[in-house]
């Protein structure tokens, strides 16, 4: 399992757009699956940038509009969907 941690701002940006195209250089062909990939996003309104980064980055590189996404969530929802297998007292909000 590889993992990578990307800083905020633009020096973080330019780096998402370059790991992502690193991930869709590394399908070369159809189909395109990348279910396998978990991306982490700190708020709910990132995902759907993340997701959409994601599309362009496979669009630009192989002129496809159809794949399998990756997995975009907030940690809040990975925490809460690794507890709900374990007995327990629910997670708090995030809001």
């Amino acid at each position: 399992m590889k993992h990578c941690l990307l800083p905020y701002g633009s020096i973080g940006w330019a780096r998402k757009q370059q790991l992502f195209e690193e991930l869709v250089a590394a399908c070369p062909g159809p189909p395109f699956r990348f279910d396998r990939v978990l991306v982490l996003v700190p708020s709910s309104r990132m995902t759907r940038t993340y997701r959409k980064l994601f599309l362009d980055a496979v669009e630009k590189a192989h002129g496809a509009t159809a794949l399998i996404p990756p997995v975009v969530q907030t940690l809040h929802r990975f925490l809460s969907s690794l507890s709900a297998r374990v007995p327990g007292p629910a997670l708090i909000d995030e809001n």
